[in-house]
């Protein structure tokens, strides 16, 4: 076992024999989730993969380790790499909201800060992974906010994913600061299930008989300036979708207009 992980484990095993509970009895149960949208559905994305790099082992994968870690310490940093298969949702669904959930099993006391960000990852990662063979994250961030368990918003990653064609890499938690506290989890090779990384999505289906097809449809994708059949009086609305011989198909239109009372161009 790496040296990081014994030193952290170790005191993590201590602090919770001293308080006399068991590690089950630190997870919260997470508020209620608000009521979604009409015609949409509330899912947990299956978890695929959990694993994290450690820069004091840079050639080391965590794959059999119940631990997962992000943040930094005396040691270096670490980064939590993780994956989830968001294939069943609809092409052209609405994510109305998504949220990833991290419950602590500890936080390491060094550093003076406690700043995480997850940012989609730009490249591949399996559970071999190394700091090493890491891959690169996008500049994109969601602020995660620190609590039982901890939250970040991450609807644009998913958004992204399903609707826009960018390949879904995996998420990257990592350190948002140059001076931080090291955060432990517990990811899918530990039976505390309820511990688990968790992504949920609130979902908003394509329902084609809510949408007015154009009776000229347009053509093209959308560069941001109205054109003259952009600007017309005929009423368009479609959510990521093109409208060709009035049938929906993918796209990447996301365009509400009516010549009477609003014109937007996106």
């Amino acid at each position: 076992m790496p040296r990081r992980e014994l030193i952290k484990r170790t005191a993590l095993v201590l602090a919770i024999a001293v308080s006399g509970l068991s590690i089950e009895a630190l997870v919260a149960i997470p508020a209620s989730a608000a009521t979604p949208p009409p015609g949409s559905y509330v899912v947990d994305m299956p978890l695929t993969m959990a694993t994290y790099v450690d820069a004091f082992a840079p050639t080391s994968s965590f794959s059999a380790s119940s631990a997962l870690m992000a943040g930094r310490d005396s040691l270096g940093e670490t980064q939590t790499l993780l994956r989830f298969d968001v294939s069943s949702i609809p092409v052209g669904s609405s994510i109305a909201k998504a949220e990833l959930r991290m419950t602590a099993s500890s936080r390491g006391s060094s550093g003076t800060i406690n700043t995480l960000s997850v940012s989609p990852a730009t490249g591949t990662m399996t559970t071999a992974t190394t700091w090493n063979s890491r891959p690169l994250f996008s500049s994109e961030q969601a602020g995660v906010t620190l609590g039982s368990p901890d939250t970040a918003p991450v609807a644009r990653f998913v958004d992204e994913w399903v609707n826009d064609g960018s390949t879904n890499f995996g998420l990257v938690i990592h350190s948002a600061v140059s001076s931080d506290i090291q955060n432990f989890y517990l990811d899918e090779t530990t039976p505390t299930v309820a511990m688990w990384p968790t992504l949920t999505v609130t979902v908003t289906p394509v329902d084609p008989s809510a949408v007015e097809l154009a009776v000229a449809p347009i053509s093209g994708l959308l560069d941001g300036s109205c054109t003259s059949d952009e600007a017309s009086t005929t009423r368009y609305f479609a959510s990521r979708q093109t409208l060709t011989g009035n049938t929906l198909t993918t796209g990447a239109i996301n365009l509400g207009q009516d010549g009477t009372t609003l014109n937007i161009c996106i």
